[in-house]
């Protein structure tokens, strides 16, 4: 909350879910890109992916 009152042009819009679909791509040796493609953490990700590159430009 803090963060967000003090730093608010910093912060992204996207949030990332909580998501246990995330937390076991990574015991696969997955990205979440592979282990759940269509899954909300996925599409969260991706969403974030364009913001930051949006923000570069």
């Amino acid at each position: 909350a803090q963060v967000k009152r003090f730093l608010p042009k910093q912060l992204y819009k996207t949030l990332i879910p909580r998501s246990i679909r995330i937390g076991e791509a990574p015991s696969y040796g997955l990205t979440i890109f592979e282990h759940d493609p269509n899954g909300a953490g996925a599409k969260a990700y991706e969403k974030l992916a364009k913001e930051f590159l949006a923000r570069r430009k």
